[in-house]
């Protein structure tokens, strides 16, 4: 977008806006959800590698991401070497509302069922069990935060955006 613009004449900086930053964002998760689609349409597997922003700086080294470009996530795919058991998903009317954000009281009073049901697939499944709740996971993911994400909006301003968060 940037070499576009300078191109065509464009001397401001509006390019370089948390705005465009957020809608590459979008796009990028857009693009890989896409391509996971299709990739699975072929029997082929796919995962996505959020490990990639524990060091965006080395990613941008390595791959000589140009200014204005940030490595928003990684993806590996091939022919899976087993056929893994489907794990259960909540039910979506703790996920999706209708006209407002879809808030319950107690949630974990609510979610027991499905608890039990995840500690279940944990236990039962044939690789990497573990005893385990999706509650739990929640609780231990918030209580140990990754070091290695800290900088992620510096480096994000170091590619060049300006994401105003001094303001």
């Amino acid at each position: 977008m940037m070499q576009i613009a300078e191109e065509k004449g464009y001397k401001g900086e509006s390019y370089r806006t948390m705005d465009v930053f957020f809608q590459g964002v979008a796009d990028a998760y857009l693009a890989a959800q896409n391509l996971t689609t299709a990739i699975e349409s072929y029997d082929l597997g796919a995962v996505y590698l959020g490990s990639i922003l524990n060091d965006p700086q080395e990613i941008i080294d390595i791959l000589e991401l140009p200014e204005l470009t940030f490595p928003m996530v990684g993806m590996l795919f091939g022919y899976p070497d087993d056929n893994p058991q489907l794990k259960p998903r909540m039910d979506l009317k703790y996920k999706v509302g209708e006209n407002s954000y879809p808030y319950v009281a107690e949630i974990t009073t609510e979610l027991k069922e499905y608890d039990e049901e995840m500690s279940y697939y944990y236990d039962t499944r044939e690789k990497n069990r573990r005893s385990d709740t999706y509650t739990d996971q929640v609780v231990r993911k918030l209580s140990t935060p990754n070091p290695l994400r800290q900088k992620l909006l510096q480096v994000v301003e170091k590619q060049g955006f300006d994401l105003m968060v001094d303001e």
